[in-house]
C-alpha cells in the first residue's frame, strides 16, 4: 500500500510541471505558495541584475527582463493549459488505451 502512497504524493503540479517542461522530476518541491515563488524569483533577478548593470541601467533592463518574463509566462500558460486539455481528453475519450 505504500507504493501507492508514494504515487498520489507524487501527483502533484510541481511534478508534472518539470516532468512536461523538462522531462525529469523536480526533487527539491517548493513548499512556498504561488506568491511567494514570484516574489523571490524578482528579488533573485533584482540582485542578479543589481550585481550585473550599472545604476542608471537598471531600470531599463529591469523592464526589458520583465517584459522577456511576461511572454515567456503567456507561452507556458497556452502549452500548460493545452497539455491539461489533452491530458483530459485522454482520460474522458480514450478509456481501453494506457497512454
Amino acid at each position: 500500500m505504500n507504493k501507492f502512497c508514494n504515487m498520489l504524493e507524487r501527483a502533484n503540479l510541481q511534478f508534472v510541471a518539470d516532468m512536461i517542461q523538462m522531462g525529469t522530476p523536480k526533487l527539491d518541491l517548493s513548499v512556498k505558495n504561488l506568491e511567494e515563488q514570484e516574489d523571490e524569483a524578482v528579488k533573485h533577478l533584482k540582485k542578479r541584475l543589481e550585481d550585473t548593470v550599472s545604476e542608471n541601467e537598471l531600470g531599463n533592463v529591469t523592464d526589458i527582463a520583465m517584459e522577456y518574463a511576461n511572454d515567456c509566462c503567456e507561452i507556458y500558460f497556452v502549452v500548460g493549459m493545452k497539455a491539461g486539455a489533452k491530458l483530459i481528453y485522454q482520460l474522458l475519450n480514450e478509456s481501453l488505451k494506457n497512454s
